[in-house]
């Protein structure tokens, strides 16, 4: 990349709940200005698991999308994202895709390297564009969430674990007697 962009602003500070709708119209603002032919999120987020922003993003600039990829060709010239979708039950779909396209990445799709130090340095001196709400002509309302975090609590677990201690002979034989015992293999 030869930049990146941050929006930042006090009120995207001082809001109490950032939701999945607010997310994809500050990225908005900034896909719009920005023009892309592609757009790449992934498939969920590390803080709350939320899964739709990529796809709310795609329908807020009127992009075509394709969710949970685990593949990609990009056809530039041609302007078509050919791709490998992860379905539920093990099932894969390849699909193409016209560009302008947000795609939503599956965590492993490409190996990643160790960046060099000469690397790493380069991309310390890479530029990083700070925007606000109001550079992005966007109104604080739209960080003004309708949803509010009543609580969280960590759940009951719903059964104890078994722990089996000895050697792989003696572990080996307690497991297969649970598992006979629980009706999960017969013999």
């Amino acid at each position: 990349a030869d930049r990146a962009i941050r929006v930042w602003d006090d009120a995207i500070e001082g809001a109490a709940y950032l939701d999945v709708d607010s997310k994809a119209a500050l990225l908005a603002a900034i896909v719009e200005e920005e023009d892309p032919d592609l757009v790449l999120s992934g498939v969920q987020s590390g803080d709350e698991s939320n899964g739709a922003t990529g796809v709310a993003l795609a329908e807020n600039i009127g992009f075509e999308w394709a969710a949970v990829v685990n593949q990609l060709d990009l056809d530039v010239e041609g302007g078509v994202a050919s791709v490998h979708r992860e379905l539920e039950g093990g099932v894969e779909e390849i699909t193409d895709v016209e560009t302008p396209a947000v795609l939503t990445i599956q965590s492993g799709i490409n190996e990643p390297r160790y960046a060099s130090l000469r690397g790493i340095r380069q991309a310390q001196s890479k530029p990083l564009d700070v925007q606000s709400l109001d550079d992005l002509g966007v109104d604080e309302s739209v960080v003004d969430s309708p949803l509010a975090m009543t609580g969280m609590y960590e759940p009951e677990s719903e059964g104890d674990a078994t722990v089996w201690e000895g050697s792989p002979e003696e572990t080996a034989v307690e497991l297969a007697t649970f598992l006979r015992d629980k009706g999960v293999v017969e013999g």
